[in-house]
């Protein structure tokens, strides 16, 4: 919607067909989506495994959010990080 190229995306156009792979890069190319591109686009990206591929990338960086974190033990700022990072990704899904 906002003329960014998602993960998502991305991961379904390089495990489409050459055929698809042309016509979501030419709806791409477009400029301005319209809202049928956008099904169109999203579509794709559910068909292909985009969004799961996606949600399987969230949570292996939640993970490495903790990992990453569980050397300064429990307190209040590790809390609040680890809070932050799980409705960051929460929120999207």
């Amino acid at each position: 919607r906002e003329g960014k190229v998602t993960l998502p995306l991305i991961f379904a156009i390089q495990n489409g067909t050459v055929e698809e792979k042309d016509e979501m890069l030419g709806i791409l190319r477009q400029g301005e989506l319209s809202p049928q591109d956008i099904i169109r686009l999203t579509d794709f990206a559910k068909l292909h495994g985009g969004i799961e591929y996606a949600e399987n990338v969230m949570e292996r960086l939640r993970y490495e959010g903790y990992e990453t974190l569980a050397p300064f033990g429990e307190n209040p700022v590790v809390e609040s990080l680890k809070a932050i990072l799980d409705y960051t990704i929460d929120r999207i899904k």
